[in-house]
């Protein structure tokens, strides 16, 4: 009796409810910026797992931004929910009423002419439905990042295994709890499995190295944390599929914290780090 009452009701409300329903236009002010050590999505990786050594922070704006982050400190991870501001059909425009720029599509375009399908680096090009990936090209610019807290100092939040480039404004912040997030029998599609990359090895040259030297001050600790850092993003390959097919054997560069990092694919499955300079005297927007 009763579960026949509810049938009917949920039949009745839900009769002509999509286009009956009002439509929104939402606008969101970010909650802070991320201070990234990746200063350019080149190079930056597809997901902050893989480079564990990535460093982050985020100052958390307005005046109640101690309380909003009291307790937070007990957990190990936090999601962040962000905005892929650099997206090429974004138009920033800055507002002076506001004094703010506000992040809009481009005159003329819409959500209809945004590509529906993409092809994920795994695939090797093969298309696939936007939906069915993490592609930042989406028909809303918001992403999801698993980061791992390192600690709270006052107002700021210090992350580690970031993918988020420098200035990326940041949503919300969400702790991850395992109970919840975690589904141990989750399926997905085999090629979630596929490696994407063929970098096995990472090798520095010497003129390389003796560069990082002189850059970090002969700091054995810095030096090493600058190696495994460089080493982390080159083994998550962030060269696009273009790169990788037409222009494999050409060298090719990114940024990390303060340094420009010169590369060369060798035989497929190494990748040579050819030159090491500071990135205020040396930078190329050489696409990956």
């Amino acid at each position: 009796m009763i579960s026949n009452f509810i049938k009917r009701y949920f039949t009745n409300i839900n009769k002509g409810s999509i286009t009956n329903i009002n439509k929104f236009r939402i606008t969101f002010d970010p909650i802070g910026y991320i201070d990234s050590v990746f200063p350019k999505k080149y190079g930056t990786p597809r997901q902050g797992i893989l480079v564990k050594e990535s460093e982050g922070s985020l100052k958390i704006l307005g005046k109640n931004a101690l309380h909003m982050l009291k307790g937070l400190e007990e957990y190990s991870h936090v999601w962040l929910i962000f905005c892929f501001h650099q997206n090429q059909h974004i138009n920033s425009k800055w507002n002076n009423k506001e004094n703010r720029t506000e992040l809009k599509f481009i005159e003329g375009e819409s959500r209809d002419d945004l590509p529906p399908t993409i092809r994920p680096p795994r695939l090797n090009g093969k298309r696939i439905g936007i939906f069915a990936t993490r592609s930042p090209h989406r028909m809303n610019d918001i992403g999801l990042t698993l980061c791992k807290l390192e600690r709270i100092e006052k107002d700021i939040v210090y992350l580690s295994g970031i993918d988020l480039i420098h200035g990326t404004p940041i949503l919300d912040i969400k702790p991850y709890i395992p109970i919840y997030d975690n589904v141990p029998d989750a399926s997905f599609p085999q090629w979630i499995l596929d490696k994407p990359n063929t970098i096995e090895t990472i090798e520095f040259s010497i003129n390389s190295l003796e560069n990082l030297q002189k850059l970090l001050n002969s700091n054995t600790e810095n030096i090493n944390e600058a190696k495994e850092l460089i080493s982390q993003v080159l083994l998550s390959d962030p060269r696009s599929i273009y790169r990788k097919k037409k222009r494999a054997d050409q060298p090719w560069g990114f940024i990390v914290k303060n340094l420009y990092i010169q590369c060369q694919i060798k035989d497929e499955t190494i990748a040579l780090i050819i030159d090491i300079k500071e990135k205020d005297k040396f930078y190329s927007d050489q696409i990956l």
